[in-house]
């Protein structure tokens, strides 16, 4: 029988084979993991192969050394490396989406926010993939040019603290390639988020399922993260589904990598932090990005004081938290609504889009067309 036109056929079968295994719940080793993802993104198997691996070890339930090598071969083969200099650690937000509950783009709006309190932000994000409006989308709909250069990325993060990588950027076209062909999570979902050409050492990544918060605090441990926060977010009405930020709809559960290299596990809950509980329908998701960047937007400008607001500081506290900028959660809670209700963080949102944009009055444009009233240059 003819082999596939184009490929060996020793290395299709042997890569068939790891399938199999992974099928029958075998672990591969991490170098092995590394080797099969480097062939995928390399485009060194046919599709049907390549699918086929990257959902056997993602249902198989990959474990740290597996996520590792899936992690090293986006590093090695596939990240474009941009130095950011600044003179404190910046910090990296992000949600690996595939949550089961879909909300407002949580982390798009935290780091915003963040930013406006002070910390410096380096956040990145790709178009939708399992939800209505990823981070990416909705970063354009508030009139971010979002296909920037990582140069200018960089420059934006050293100058206002506050700078939008998309992952199409952040990546080669290896990336953009893969995710264009699926709709399924995968360990890329996973891995994604913590693999970095901004060499982060901090950064909260949110998980789509309380059990990968330990092994994602564990993973980033093992590839050199200094301090990481994993956060998967409840809620009381919808017991068996999830959020991957921190939530202000019941309970969230929370894995922190401390400077010291110690793991530790906890539960945090609104009203541990003196907030409100809300319900999720009052966080969810829009119809579309549009949608979404008007709710961000309304936070910002002042219009919506409720839950969309109170979530998104909590999960800029966050931010605040690990960049030094907040004793605890709690105060930088506290430091972000001071911030919004300033009126900092829509001034943040206008100097990333003077600063980001090559284009800055059509972003400008665009924002005040969204927040319905005229946005002044600085």
């Amino acid at each position: 029988m003819a082999g596939e036109p184009g490929f060996d056929e020793m290395a299709l079968r042997q890569f068939g084979q790891q399938i199999g295994r992974l099928l029958m719940g075998e672990s591969l080793t991490r170098e092995e993991t590394y080797q099969a993802y480097k062939a995928i993104l390399n485009n060194e198997q046919p599709d049907l192969q390549q699918g086929a691996f990257m959902a056997a070890l993602h249902g198989k339930h990959a474990n740290p050394a597996e996520l590792a090598g899936v992690w090293q071969a986006f590093q090695e083969v596939d990240i474009n490396h941009q130095t950011i200099t600044t003179p404190e650690p910046f910090v990296e937000i992000a949600g690996t989406g595939a949550d089961s509950l879909k909300t407002l783009n949580i982390s798009t709006g935290a780091a915003i926010i963040a930013a406006a309190a002070g910390a410096y932000v380096a956040k990145k994000g790709a178009p939708a993939i399992t939800g209505k409006a990823g981070t990416a989308d909705t970063f354009a709909a508030l009139g971010i040019e979002t296909m920037a250069p990582l140069s200018q990325v960089a420059r934006s993060v050293e100058t206002i603290g506050l700078g939008f990588a998309h992952a199409f950027s952040a990546h080669s076209a290896k990336l953009g390639r893969i995710l264009s062909q699926i709709r399924f999570p995968s360990s890329i979902t996973i891995v994604g988020p913590l693999t970095n050409g901004f060499n982060a050492k901090r950064q909260v990544l949110g998980v789509f399922m309380p059990p990968l918060t330990g092994l994602v605090a564990a993973l980033a441990k093992e590839i050199g993260f200094e301090r990481v926060l994993v956060p998967c977010g409840h809620s009381a009405e919808h017991p068996d589904r999830f959020i991957d930020e921190y939530s202000n709809i019941g309970p969230t559960s929370v894995t922190e990598l401390k400077a010291d290299g110690s793991i530790h596990n906890y539960i945090l809950t609104p009203a541990d932090l003196g907030l409100k509980q809300y319900r999720y329908e009052d966080i969810a998701t829009g119809d579309d990005a549009v949608a979404n960047a008007k709710m961000i937007a309304d936070v910002l400008s002042g219009r919506d004081q409720g839950a969309k607001r109170d979530v998104l500081c909590l999960n800029a506290g966050a931010v605040l938290y690990l960049a030094d900028k907040a004793k605890d959660i709690g105060d930088g809670y506290d430091k972000a609504l001071a911030a919004v209700e300033s009126g900092k963080g829509l001034e943040k949102l206008r100097q990333l889009i003077l600063t980001q944009n090559a284009d800055p009055a059509a972003g400008l444009a665009t924002l005040e067309k969204l927040i319905g009233s005229p946005v002044a240059t600085v």
